[in-house]
């Protein structure tokens, strides 16, 4: 079954996302990628102290964060703070290395958070537009 990409692409319209990643060149090419052909509202932080501010100020419907931020704090650190003190419909952790590689207590936590979605860097730019539409849609209709 072939998928409607423009209905698909569509579903990301009007929404609002935050990025946080430390390498500048992937969050801003990203970023003006969702907002230029997916029509999101895109807010980008650059690391882990700028990903909290704006994190406390601001509401967005997802959050897409990188694990590697810097020595103040990783992508693990920042989405604790998020699950402690915000109501997101949508997370991402995203990362340059596979997610067992990350500290045991992180995996740990990880598992037991099946609301964060898991990205491995590189990734396509259409093949995670879907995955996030898909995501966000099976949570409007209530799946997990």
């Amino acid at each position: 079954m072939k998928k409607d990409r423009k209905g698909v692409i569509n579903r990301l319209k009007g929404l609002k996302l935050l990025i946080v990643d430390d390498d500048e060149q992937h969050a801003v090419l990203f970023g003006m990628l969702l907002e230029s052909i997916c029509g999101a509202s895109v807010t980008v932080a650059r690391d882990y102290n700028e990903g909290l501010a704006v994190i406390r100020n601001q509401d967005f419907d997802a959050m897409l964060i990188d694990y590697r931020l810097s020595y103040e704090g990783n992508g693990v650190d920042l989405l604790r703070i998020i699950i402690e003190e915000k109501e997101v419909g949508f997370l991402v952790l995203m990362s340059a290395t596979s997610r067992f590689h990350f500290k045991p207590d992180e995996q740990e936590w990880l598992d037991e958070h099946e609301e964060i979605v898991y990205f491995e860097k590189p990734f396509v730019f259409p093949t995670i537009v879907y995955q996030i539409t898909d995501l966000l849609a099976d949570r409007a209709n209530g799946k997990q």
